[in-house]
């Protein structure tokens, strides 16, 4: 079995329900209430850049700018990107907001109100256009490539006694060097490994 990750740990813990919650040590709470306490401002205000974010981990939270990158990275990959969420929350407000509309014109007996809501629900949610036919991904045949050793397939002229060019192109490598300037290598074994 692989050794877990703090990572792996976190996220664990983040998903484990209650009563089966994952014991973390110091360290690792440390860094999950971290975490906690980003996403939470993160979710407050959505609208900030990355920057932002990782100067509020560095002045809040007292970690140094690499490491708030990776904090960063790191709740993107735990917790998901809170603009891709709050862009899913802002088009429902706007649907939402239409459907408002709507209902308003029609309590007011405005038709051409209850009109123009219609028109923005349906236009928001693309409802004017056809619906594209799905790819019929189980008919897509995948091109059938098959390895040649014949250049000229590719419109290439083969080079005459390809073998002796080889030669020479390798006496030409070797002659910038000084043969004697290469050293032997040595063979590492897992005792000299835990030696050094």
């Amino acid at each position: 079995m692989t050794e877990q990750t703090t990572l792996d740990r976190i996220q664990e813990a983040f998903l484990a329900p209650p009563d089966k919650a994952l014991k973390l040590n110091a360290r690792e709470r440390n860094i999950k209430e971290r975490y906690e306490k980003v996403f939470t401002f993160w979710h407050q205000n959505p609208h900030l850049p990355d920057k932002k974010i990782v100067n509020f981990l560095v002045n809040q939270c007292g970690v140094s700018r690499s490491l708030a990158y990776r904090d960063l990275r790191s709740i993107k990959y735990l917790l998901g990107c809170v603009r891709t969420l709050s862009k899913e929350w802002y088009r429902h407000m706007v649907i939402e907001m239409c459907r408002s509309a709507y209902i308003m014109a029609k309590t007011r007996k405005d038709p051409k109100g209850m009109a123009l809501a219609a028109d923005k629900i349906g236009k928001y949610l693309k409802l004017d256009k056809d619906e594209e036919e799905p790819l019929p991904w189980d008919q897509l045949i995948p091109p059938n490539f098959e390895p040649d050793a014949d250049v000229t397939i590719l419109g290439i002229d083969p080079i005459p006694d390809i073998e002796a060019h080889r030669q020479k192109l390798r006496r030409q490598t070797l002659a910038k060097y000084d043969p004697g300037s290469f050293q032997q290598a040595q063979e590492v074994t897992p005792e000299d490994e835990k030696a050094s």
